[in-house]
């Protein structure tokens, strides 16, 4: 499946309450439950089948996410405005890598093809005792996912009359790791036509209450599917389509939203303002996310092998171990 985005896909780097004239990159999540407003909502690790889904592989990146994928990298979002300057540094709370690890302010790795950047630990940091493995499979289409953020919260209800569209974003409880779950609905393009480096999950009702989707600062969320036993890291936050909406031809007003039925609203495509006739059948937002498939031979042409020596040992029990 392929799909091009109705419009310029908003990025998740910082609230956007005014239209903006380029994408403005995103911080959290939504969810369709109906007492998903207060920010406890799936503020713990997940239980019974989704155990070992990628909460612990979760790290607060200054105000975004990153997700080691191996002993000393780590990856996250490009689009950030990261700086050379700046010493950024991994911060989980709790789970085996507990502490701080500090990033290399020269070792890192932007993906030509995608929104990724892999980035080396410092070399004065400890390493991560713990790593999400890659999804490889190009078949993501249809999985069940788990996604993790830490920002906003569901706000006021979009309406168009009594019809329930869905929430406007919240600044209430950011900062939270959350955690929350949709489907792969397909593949879009990033930056040429049929390039489908990108993930899409629609906000469309498919899989429960726990249904989420990215919002403003999710920038680098980690986006998991079991393969097997195992929980792979398939995609890393990118943007959501549509973001901004308004209820009148004024767009007076505007504000930003995440809609499981954006049909009656204009909305703000990235260059002008559009709208979408209402229709019978619900017409979703999406999250998007890059496509951690389709990059895998990059990520591992950086990071390296582990040497022929640390695999014996770890033959003895290590825990260490890349797991593709």
């Amino acid at each position: 499946m392929n799909t091009t985005s109705q419009g310029a896909r908003t990025c998740l780097v910082s609230v956007v309450v005014t239209v903006m004239a380029t994408a403005s990159l995103g911080h959290a999540m939504l969810f369709l439950d109906n007492t998903s407003t207060a920010s406890s909502y799936n503020a713990t690790a997940p239980g019974g089948a989704l155990i070992g889904s990628g909460w612990d592989l979760t790290g607060n990146l200054n105000s975004f996410i990153g997700v080691p994928i191996d002993g000393r990298y780590f990856v996250t979002a490009k689009h950030c405005g990261w700086n050379d300057a700046t010493q950024y540094s991994v911060t989980f709370a709790s789970g085996p890598n507990q502490g701080t690890f500090n990033a290399s302010k020269t070792q890192h790795w932007d993906d030509p093809n995608s929104d990724l950047r892999v980035w080396k630990l410092d070399a004065t940091s400890a390493s991560f005792v713990s790593w999400a493995p890659l999804y490889t499979n190009t078949n993501e289409a249809g999985k069940d996912l788990v996604m993790f953020g830490r920002g906003y919260t569901r706000g006021a209800a979009v309406t168009v009359g009594t019809e329930l569209k869905g929430w406007q974003w919240s600044s209430s409880g950011a900062g939270t790791k959350r955690w929350g779950t949709n489907a792969v609905t397909g593949y879009a393009d990033y930056q040429t036509v049929g390039d489908n480096h990108l993930l899409y999950a629609n906000f469309d009702q498919s899989v429960g209450g726990t249904e989420a989707m990215l919002a403003n600062l999710d920038s680098g969320a980690g986006l998991f599917i079991q393969d097997g036993t195992t929980w792979k890291l398939a995609g890393v936050g990118y943007g959501v389509d549509p973001a901004t909406y308004a209820l009148t031809s004024s767009h007076t007003g505007s504000f930003n939203a995440a809609a499981f039925d954006y049909g009656g609203l204009y909305y703000y495509d990235g260059q002008a303002w559009q709208y979408m006739q209402d229709s019978s059948s619900n017409i979703p937002a999406a999250s998007y996310a890059s496509r951690v498939s389709t990059s895998s031979s990059w990520i591992m042409g950086i990071i390296p092998e582990p040497s022929a020596l640390l695999l014996l040992l770890l033959g003895y029990g290590g825990w260490g171990t890349r797991r593709r």
